[in-house]
């Protein structure tokens, strides 16, 4: 075990691992990265809470708030760039980090695809209603895959 209950106060997501440490989020408020051996924590970020799973790319952690797409450095938890997302299109998916891409479902919009480089919103992919589900990706055919909350599978 390497926490108690009392350090979290909603953890919902699947946690992401480094070489250093396990990297939580907490759906209220932070995002936590706590050494694999000790469970002590090595920082913390205020920066909005998750209830989605983090992802971990090219020592960058990223992850999806409310309304909101995060970007921290992995080593030292420190802000590399925050993508807000507008509220109209809900909650937004788990990200997927695709060589200098980032891509995110929302809940009543489109498949937004950013470029973490031009840090721009480069593509989008209307799937009718959103979609709530995590996007998957292939690395074989270099597809995603998704259902929307239409019943949609694309």
């Amino acid at each position: 075990r390497m926490s108690d209950n009392k350090k979290f106060n909603d953890v919902d997501a699947r946690p992401a691992v480094t070489s250093k440490c396990v990297i939580v989020a907490n759906a209220v408020d932070s995002i936590s990265c706590l050494d694999k051996l000790t469970g002590n924590t090595l920082w913390q970020s205020a920066e909005g809470g998750s209830s989605q799973a983090v992802t971990v790319a090219n020592n960058t952690v990223i992850y999806s708030t409310e309304n909101s797409v995060v970007l921290l450095d992995a080593d030292s938890g420190r802000l590399k760039k925050k993508y807000a997302i507008d509220k109209k299109y809900g909650n937004i998916t788990s990200p997927v980090a695709l060589e200098k891409w980032v891509v995110v479902g929302t809940g009543q919009g489109p498949i937004l695809v950013i470029d973490t480089q031009s840090h721009r919103i480069i593509e989008t992919f209307a799937t009718g209603r959103g979609i709530t589900a995590p996007l998957t990706y292939d690395d074989t055919t270099r597809s995603f895959y998704v259902t929307s909350n239409q019943g949609n599978i694309y």
